[in-house]
Formats: C-alpha cells, structure tokens, sequence
C-alpha cells in the first residue's frame, strides 16, 4: 500500500451545524480491538453515519491479559457500555446517510471506529480517522460538541479529492477533551464549495479516559507497535488506532505494521479499508 504522508494544515471556523509482563503482547502481535465493558457511551446519535465493531475491556479499567507468542491481540468492545442504540436513519457501513451518487456510482464516507459509534481516548487532543471516496470536494468540515450539544471546536480541512484514509488530528488551537466526558464529532464533505441538507458526513462519539495504574504500567517503556497491541486489547480504540496509522505513514512496507493495521481493522468488521490509502494526517 503506497502512502504519502501529507501535513495539512486547519483553519478555525465558527460554524453550527496477572503481572505486567503478563499484559505484555509478543513483539510480532498485530491489534484486534477489545471494547469495555462499560464506558458509559451516549444513548442515541443524531444520525446512523457509519457502523464500526469495537471490543471494549472487560470492567474496572484493569488491563486484560494478552496472549504471548505469536497470536495476535484483539479488540474487544463492551457487552453493555450504554452505546448509542437508536440512530435517525440507517446504520450500515455501504447504505447511510453519508452515501451519494457520484459518477453513476454510490460511494461511501465510513468513520474508522467500532460499531458502537463510540471509542475512548487517553489523548485531550485524539486522532479522528474518516475514509473519504473519491469526489470533487477539496474542503470538509470538522464539529465537535459536547453531549448537551454545545458547540467544544469547529474547523475547515482541506481534502485532495482523493479516495483514501484521512487521520485528523486535534491541533494545539483546539480545547482539549475533559475527562469522562462525551463528545460527538461530524466529518462533512463540502461539495459544491458549500454544506447542504444532503451534504454527505459521518460522525461518532470520543470520551477521554484517565489510564489505570495498570494500564500505565503497561504501556510504560514499551515500542509504539507494542503500546498500539496494550491498547486495542484493552480497548482504547482512538489511540491505538492512530499509533498504527503514524507507522505505516513512516514505514508504509513494514510488513508488521501492516498486518498489525489489518488485523484491527478485521476486528471491527473494517477489513474493506485495510488496503485503503492513507492519504494524509489533518492537524
């Protein structure tokens, strides 16, 4: 998979719309997704944007144990974490409000995240990744507000038009995340230089957790493809999944990173995007 690693910058806009070793996974593991299993995720979403798995860690926050050797970690979402359960239309990856007929062809925008819509974050500023199609758009807009809806940033990003994988990332100008706390971000292409009623978007939820003592021990001294391995187990979805897009952005041909990237991707019923271009980091 050839990438290229674009720096894009932002503009702002004011717009409504048992032992540690034991946690440890084997240096030749690749990251599948282990949700919790109550992270307090929001009831409803505005919208069914685009559906992703996630496998969230089991209870108090205590790191699960990973096997060792050379299976591979998996992400593991939740089996009652209060996800959103009610969308206002459908909730399918390739039939959604963010689909629309391009070229005689309908393509798709699909959020990079669990089929919870919902993913946590140790980060006050996280990595959001959106799959964009191919279109004449060359501007999105990013929102994010908190769970009583009040508008927490705004801000205008540019896109080539190209089909492939976009990891926005929070810039310094944005207000960082509380701890605990929901936030609901939309990703909206501009066609036409403008939003619409049909502009397509797709949209998801982020809530920033402090780590555990555990889980900090864990990850403590580790390598970034290791500490990508930790946190899908124990299902920090946002950042283990942007550790693994830096990698491949650095070293696109490692054959490790890229096993590591399919195999959470495959977690979360994502593998379509596995050979997906990643086209640039937004910060």
């Amino acid at each position: 998979m050839e990438t290229k690693k674009l720096i894009f910058k932002t503009v702002g806009l004011s717009l409504c719309l048992s032992g540690i070793l034991s946690l440890l996974p084997a240096a030749s593991q690749a990251a599948t997704f282990i949700p919790p299993d109550d992270d307090g995720t929001p009831d409803q979403t505005t919208s069914g944007g685009s559906r992703n798995t996630f496998i969230p860690p089991v209870g108090d926050g205590t790191p699960d144990q990973t096997t060792s050797g050379g299976s591979r970690s998996t992400f593991a979402p939740p089996t009652d974490d209060g996800t959103p359960t009610q969308t206002t239309a459908g909730g399918s990856r390739t039939h959604s409000p963010s689909s629309y007929t391009l070229s005689d062809q309908q393509v798709s925008m699909l959020a990079l995240l669990p089929a919870s819509f919902h993913g946590t974050t140790l980060s006050d500023r996280p990595t959001i990744l959106v799959y964009l199609p191919a279109s004449p758009a060359r501007q999105a807009v990013f929102s994010l507000k908190d769970e009583a809806g009040n508008l927490h940033y705004q801000m205008i990003i540019p896109v080539s038009g190209e089909a492939g994988i976009v990891a926005l990332k929070l810039p310094e100008s944005a207000p960082t995340l509380a701890l605990d706390q929901d936030y609901q971000w939309i990703f909206a292409l501009k066609l036409d230089s403008q939003l619409s009623p049909n502009t397509p978007f797709v949209e998801g939820w982020v809530r920033r957790i402090d780590p555990s003592s555990e889980l900090a021990h864990a990850l403590a001294g580790q390598s970034p493809l290791q500490q990508s391995e930790i946190l899908a187990t124990n299902g920090v979805w946002y950042d283990c999944a942007a550790i693994l897009v830096d990698l491949q952005m650095d070293e696109p041909t490692n054959a490790n990173f890229v096993a590591a990237w399919t195999q959470l991707l495959g977690s979360v019923e994502l593998s379509q995007l596995a050979a997906a271009e990643l086209i640039g980091i937004v910060e």
